[in-house]
């Protein structure tokens, strides 16, 4: 579970966004599920599971290995790319539930018999506030203790 503070709700395509803030006040959209409490009170401490459909994955053996391949992120890092636009003057900037995330495995699971288009990997990532629940197709192997790299779209029950 992660402890978020909840900020707002917004419209979001065929539903809502949650602004939530992580414990050192990093803000972070989660799109909200329909278990979600849309009457939910602003600054409301909320204990959530959060789940997330990731892509564009970089799996590293170790932490090591991630920082000799990589020098613009940390082994922990929870960016809300879906938050802020990277331009200040783009008027047709969407808000959405998008992070870049990287952080330490936990728990891994494969689906074998995964449809080459669904999800083969279930995997619990430890990274900056948050613990994230995620989901990817992956060719190739993630082991418990690898340091991983990508984009999540995340999501949760807002209570």
């Amino acid at each position: 579970m992660t402890k978020l503070k909840f900020c707002r709700f917004m419209d979001y395509e065929d539903g809502k966004i949650a602004r939530m803030e992580t414990e050192s006040g990093i803000p972070v959209n989660i799109f909200a599920d329909d278990g979600s409490d849309f009457g939910i009170s602003e600054g409301t401490e909320c204990s959530l599971k959060v789940w997330g459909m990731c892509s564009d994955i970089e799996i590293y053996e170790s932490e090591d290995e991630f920082y000799d391949s990589v020098d613009t992120f940390a082994a922990e890092a929870l960016i809300p790319c879906g938050t802020f636009s990277i331009d200040p003057d783009d008027k047709d900037f969407r808000q959405s539930p998008d992070v870049i995330v990287t952080g330490k495995v936990l728990e891994i699971e494969e689906n074998k018999e995964a449809l080459p288009d669904e999800p083969n990997w279930f995997f619990k990532v430890e990274t900056v506030d948050m613990i994230l629940n995620l989901f990817a197709v992956y060719e190739g192997t993630i082991e418990i203790g690898n340091t991983i790299c990508g984009t999540a779209w995340l999501y949760a029950d807002i209570v």
